[in-house]
């Protein structure tokens, strides 16, 4: 995979807006589920009052769109950052949200947001399978089509120990910033910004790298700091690229230390 084009700030394609798509479909299928027009008497929900067939669906339609993208982010910390890996979390995440979304709604005909009589859950999977597969893998696949737009998948998290320093991992000597988003990190450098799975904890710097990681989500070279502001009781770190970093109670002796405050 190519690097992100280096238009740092520009960039608006980001996972952040992942979560847009998510909300948007999320309307959608609830619209259509919920539309008496559309679907008719699917699950005899008709019958029910207005709002009581607006919350239903509603949350069914949420453990469709959401439950999924949890499930990946589960799986994906136990398969390769490359993307075979993003494929077998992405299937994983599909096969199990079948049976869990059909367990949960098993489990609400036993509370009056659907009063129904209680069947064996396993047979309603084949009931719920499709609709579930179909959502389900249409929200993966938005999200699976940005990795593949703008994943850096060539990137180790981190050096292996039986390569030299220069095979070092995505910190280098040019490297600025990283920040972490959903379940990928953002690392911005001289020459742009790229993005890789992974977690900060995770990260691994070669020995002629000074920085430190002033909140969980960040962490920051020393050279990238221009200055350091306060924000109320709080502080934040002003980047060489005018970027606000705020800084954690809890590590502004690292501040300190570096003679920013």
């Amino acid at each position: 995979m190519s690097l992100i084009d280096a238009n740092g700030p520009k960039l608006t394609a980001t996972p952040s807006s992942l979560w847009h798509h998510d909300a948007g479909l999320l309307c959608g299928v609830w619209l259509f589920m919920t539309s008496t027009f559309v679907v008719g008497g699917a699950y005899d929900t008709d019958e029910f009052a207005p709002l009581h067939r607006i919350a239903f669906w509603l949350l069914t339609a949420a453990m469709v769109v959401f439950q999924p993208v949890i499930l990946e982010r589960l799986f994906s910390r136990f398969t390769p950052a490359t993307l075979v890996g993003a494929w077998l979390a992405a299937t994983g995440a599909v096969l199990v949200a079948i049976p869990v979304v059909a367990i949960e709604i098993h489990l609400l005909k036993s509370t009056p947001l659907l009063p129904r009589a209680a069947d064996p859950w396993i047979q309603f999977i084949p009931f719920i399978g499709a609709p579930v597969l179909i959502v389900a893998g249409f929200v993966l696949f938005l999200r699976f089509s940005w990795e593949r737009r703008h994943l850096d998948y060539k990137t180790q998290l981190s050096r292996p120990a039986n390569k030299p320093a220069s095979a070092r991992g995505p910190i280098g000597p040019e490297t600025l910033y990283v920040r972490s988003q959903d379940h990928y990190l953002e690392i911005t450098t001289e020459g742009g910004r790229r993005f890789i799975r992974g977690r900060l904890a995770d990260l691994s710097t070669g020995s002629d790298v000074f920085g430190f990681t002033p909140h969980r989500s960040w962490w920051v070279a020393d050279r990238a700091i221009e200055s350091c502001r306060r924000d109320g009781r709080d502080l934040r770190l002003v980047l060489s690229d005018g970027t606000d970093v705020p800084v954690s109670r809890s590590r502004r002796e690292l501040v300190r230390a570096r003679g920013l405050i």
